[in-house]
């Protein structure tokens, strides 16, 4: 099995979504079964599990504000992964969500600039430089095992894909709206709880040939959203690992 991440376009809009491509074994996904809702809740911990109906009910005061129109729920009350996946990835880093597919640039459009209305976004030249073209990248709305706890920090982004091999290849680098909307899925759900509070994941969208996007920083100022030269190395820039569907 392979994990890649693609892009292509729905609506006009670019979507970019993991790929996972399986050899050999002709299983109907159909037909394999997930983890109810309850059992991940139950295994992953009500502050590490945010279910879809819980995700679109948060974020939808937010979305009819900007009228941004909201996905449908799903009709599945399955998780895409086994419970003893989920056993192994309990360890209170790890969360387990809805991802709503939002891009940045509508989570921003959603959540603003402005500090006095939290959560929000920090503010910067990005959003006028890049946002048109990172900004409008989209996911396929789905559930989502990601490790908001970063992991390879002082090594180049190169460097951090060599290391994200030796994880094996259902592990893939976190597209970067799913790590912000992440952001601020806990930031309502936990009681104004913020993960990525000192440190910055780094994306998988690419800037020019030698510079990747990367968000975090997420204080009282709001979230940040840059990029990064290639070859930049320091302790607050990390990599928030996603994890493939078992189904």
């Amino acid at each position: 099995m392979a994990v890649a991440l693609g892009f292509f376009s729905f609506a006009g809009t670019l979507i970019l979504t993991p790929t996972v491509q399986t050899h050999g074994s002709g299983t109907n996904r159909a037909a394999m079964a997930g983890t109810s809702l309850e059992a991940a809740e139950r295994i992953m911990g009500s502050g590490h599990f945010f279910s879809a109906e819980r995700v679109m009910t948060a974020l939808e005061p937010f979305a009819r504000k900007a009228s941004i129109s909201m996905p449908r729920l799903p009709e599945s009350h399955v998780v895409p992964y086994s419970e003893s996946t989920l056993r192994a990835h309990a360890d209170g880093n790890w969360l387990l969500l809805w991802d709503s597919g939002f891009s940045l640039s509508e989570l921003f459009q959603m959540f603003g600039s402005d500090a006095k209305s939290q959560p929000c976004f920090y503010y910067n030249v990005w959003w006028q430089i890049y946002g048109r073209s990172v900004g409008e990248l989209r996911t396929e709305p789905s559930y989502v095992l990601v490790r908001v706890k970063g992991m390879f920090e002082t090594l180049s982004w190169s460097e951090q894909e060599v290391a994200l091999s030796s994880l094996g290849r259902r592990y893939y680098r976190t597209p970067t709206s799913t790590i912000a909307s992440a952001a601020f899925v806990t930031y309502l759900l936990n009681g104004g709880e913020r993960s990525l509070d000192v440190t910055y994941h780094w994306g998988p969208e690419a800037v020019g040939n030698n510079a990747h996007v990367g968000t975090g920083d997420f204080v009282s100022t709001g979230l940040g959203v840059y990029v990064w030269p290639d070859s930049t190395r320091t302790v607050r820039l990390a990599v928030s690992v996603a994890r493939a569907p078992d189904f």
